[in-house]
């Protein structure tokens, strides 16, 4: 799967600007939703605006 595909987010994969290494719970939500879900892509080092 290429990076450019992905257009938009949905509930496959989502986009953090950064890993939080200080805050672990503000990415952790996000591995845990993926986790108990579907499964799924997290994609670090992405802006929402960016892409």
């Amino acid at each position: 799967m290429k990076l450019e595909n992905l257009i938009a987010e949905c509930t496959a994969y989502d986009f953090k600007l950064m890993l939080e290494e200080r805050k672990p719970k503000s990415w952790l939500k996000s591995v845990r939703a993926f986790a108990n879900g579907l499964g799924g892509s997290l994609f670090f080092g992405i802006d929402n605006k960016c892409r």
